[in-house]
């Protein structure tokens, strides 16, 4: 019931977007993928007829995202909803999965379920909005975490190093939560040494999806294309 219930959500939500035009973060987004594709780079004109400015409020990982699906399909609210439901699935997933891993078995079932029909996520699904992103990049990170302490070797340190990269392509402002999540997992490993290694993986490889961009440090991250 709660499946068909989500489904019938984002139906509506697409029926009231279709034919619509989007504002504010949702057109920009669109704008800046648009942009992309004609060879624009990460730019929004200042206004109609301008020269197209660098802009440093958008991250630039939705618009990647948009732009590559731009490839090979067209980017309207049907190809936005069922884009935005794939990743919200696999939100839902990794909560579950999440809730098994804390001890919370009998939550995980209701826990995804309870996700996907939450109206503000739902409901967004015809629009570019980076938070379902966020999200799904979030629990990734935790999740490989938790579970590379459950395992021996780093290539879940490795997968959530690599999660965490593009959760600060996403939301650059996250940068200083994520060193906070990584000690709340502490508790998780069997000893510290483990865990500062596993850490220091996981460190190295969420630089790995902002090399293309010329991102080295921190500070760039945050201030990306402010000129």
């Amino acid at each position: 019931m709660d499946l068909v219930l989500s489904a019938a959500m984002r139906l509506s939500a697409l029926m009231l977007a279709w034919g619509t035009a989007a504002y504010g973060d949702p057109d920009n987004y669109l704008r800046l993928a648009h942009y992309l594709l004609t060879g624009e780079g990460l730019s929004l004109p200042r206004s109609p007829g301008a020269d197209p400015i660098p802009t440093g409020m958008f991250p630039p990982a939705l618009p990647l995202l948009l732009a590559a699906i731009g490839l090979v399909a067209p980017l309207n609210a049907l190809t936005l909803c069922v884009l935005n439901t794939l990743i919200d699935c696999a939100a839902s997933l990794l909560l579950a999965r999440l809730a098994r891993l804390i001890g919370a078995e009998r939550a995980a079932i209701p826990a995804a379920l309870a996700y996907l029909i939450w109206p503000s996520i739902a409901l967004m699904s015809p629009l570019a909005y980076k938070e379902g992103l966020v999200i799904a990049l979030l629990l990734a990170t935790t999740v490989a975490m938790i579970e590379q302490a459950r395992r021996p070797g780093f290539r879940c340190a490795a997968l959530s190093g690599l999660a965490a990269g593009g959760l600060l392509l996403t939301q650059p402002a996250l940068l200083t939560f994520l060193p906070i999540l990584f000690v709340a997992l502490r508790p998780n490993f069997e000893g510290w040494r483990r865990w500062w290694i596993t850490s220091l993986v996981a460190k190295q490889t969420a630089w790995l999806p902002r090399m293309p961009g010329g991102s080295s440090n921190p500070i760039r991250l945050v201030t990306w294309g402010v000129a």
